[in-house]
């Protein structure tokens, strides 16, 4: 069991006050839960502890400390950054344009990590703004999509970014993200090493978390060609990193033939794409080839076991 003040809210940001101050304003209910929230200030400005303030007006019962940027460290050099300067054991990740709908169950994914240490993450239910649930899209690189389908906890291969329970010593003992990735796919890539660790990702779908994109002009705009490029991209990086040798013949091709096999069932309008992401993907390679560590068999058969079924959790 525990007492109060167990875990540590984490939010990488960037020139979205509006939506963070949202974000922020639905963590109210966890007041007791929560000892500390974390903001990763990456805008180049310096006006966001003035701009919090005037739009949160006293409506946020917990302490919150913005951490700023020194570099561009990116997406997830921000979720690293915070993981290792978070003060408890577990962190909820959110993006900052997304909030908490229902609260409720975040209790109850704490009790299940207290219980469990196998547990190295929770993913939560995405919805739009009403909680209605995105639709199921697998491992594909949607912004908006669910970890996984069952209305009861389960067995998952990976979380989403936009919001998740992290065991923060587990994440860190397996180097957290690798952030040369940049954003797309890159929660898969880390879930994999967390597996081949002897963890496991937990779908719980009574958090629900409402992630509406943030189309604010001082932010890079999300889009699908953007998503099916790094998610291409990052899937055939993730594998020089993580798959044994065999095995990476077979997914090279594969994954880069995925880019055209999606682009056309997504209708996407983008000529030269395949050389740009073949582009990206030899400016990498050198990253890749480095940080190559393959994981184990029975680790590659357990990720596609969960990919295909969702276990009960229990």
């Amino acid at each position: 069991g525990f007492e109060m003040s167990v875990i540590t809210i984490a939010i990488a940001t960037r020139d979205r006050p509006e939506s963070l101050a949202r974000c922020l304003r639905s963590l109210a209910p966890l007041k007791d839960l929560v000892g500390e929230i974390l903001i990763m200030d990456g805008s180049p400005q310096n006006g966001l502890p003035e701009e919090l303030s005037s739009r949160l007006k006293g409506a946020l019962p917990i302490p919150y400390r913005i951490l700023k940027q020194t570099t561009e460290i990116g997406l997830t050099g921000a979720r690293n950054a915070l993981a290792r300067a978070a003060s408890y054991d577990f962190v909820l990740n959110l993006d900052d344009d997304a909030f908490l709908l229902k609260t409720e169950g975040v209790r109850c994914a704490v009790e299940m990590m207290v219980r469990d240490n196998r547990i190295a993450a929770i993913a939560f239910c995405q919805t739009d703004g009403e909680g209605k649930p995105w639709p199921f899209f697998g491992c594909q690189p949607f912004p908006n999509c669910q970890p996984g389908l069952p209305d009861h906890p389960c067995i998952v291969p990976s979380f989403i970014g936009y919001g998740y329970l992290l065991r923060r010593d587990a994440f860190l003992a397996i180097g957290g993200y690798r952030e040369w990735l940049g954003s797309a796919s890159e929660e898969k890539e880390v879930c994999m090493r967390l597996l081949d660790a002897g963890y496991q990702v937990v779908y719980h779908p009574e958090v629900c978390v409402a992630h509406i994109a943030d189309r604010s002009p001082l932010t890079p705009t999300r889009n699908s060609i953007t998503w099916l490029r790094n998610g291409v991209r990052n899937n055939i990086l993730a594998a020089v990193c993580n798959m044994p040798w065999p095995l990476l013949f077979v997914l090279l091709p594969r994954d880069f033939l995925s880019y055209f096999r999606n682009r056309r069932a997504w209708k996407i309008d983008d000529p030269g794409g395949g050389r740009a992401v073949l582009r990206e993907i030899i400016r990498w390679l050198p990253s890749a080839w480095r940080a190559r560590r393959p994981v184990k068999w029975s680790t590659v058969w357990r990720w596609r076991q969960l990919r295909r079924t969702w276990p009960p959790y229990s």
